[in-house]
């Protein structure tokens, strides 16, 4: 097999409902891979309608970053690590969980 494609995807919202993220990524592939017609996007944001999507495997979502809403400061609270730590973070990514995340999504799998 080939090397599995991989997407970065950056979300900026506060809060989410359940599989909210899943629910995105997969309508965003699904239109991407041509499954989906790209109208039913905009459907499903503005029109009070609930639009069934196709949920994104969670085995393949890395929540890599976080910030948080300071409300006292009334700013963008984001706790950075020192710059050792960031890239022995990235390494690992790269290393360990990338090739894993493709190895998990390149399996065949068997529904019981």
């Amino acid at each position: 097999g080939g090397e599995a494609v991989m997407y970065k995807v950056k979300l900026i919202g506060a809060s989410f409902a359940l599989n909210q993220i899943r629910k995105m990524v997969g309508l965003a592939l699904s239109v991407l891979h041509g499954s989906v017609p790209e109208g039913v996007m905009d459907i499903a944001i503005s029109s009070p309608f609930r639009v069934h999507v196709p949920l994104a495997p969670g085995e393949a979502l890395l929540l890599a970053n976080a910030s948080f809403w300071d409300a006292k400061r009334e700013e963008i609270r984001v706790d950075l690590l020192d710059t050792q730590v960031q890239a022995n973070v990235e390494n690992f990514k790269k290393e360990t969980l990338y090739p894993h995340i493709a190895e998990i999504l390149n399996t065949p799998r068997v529904c019981p």
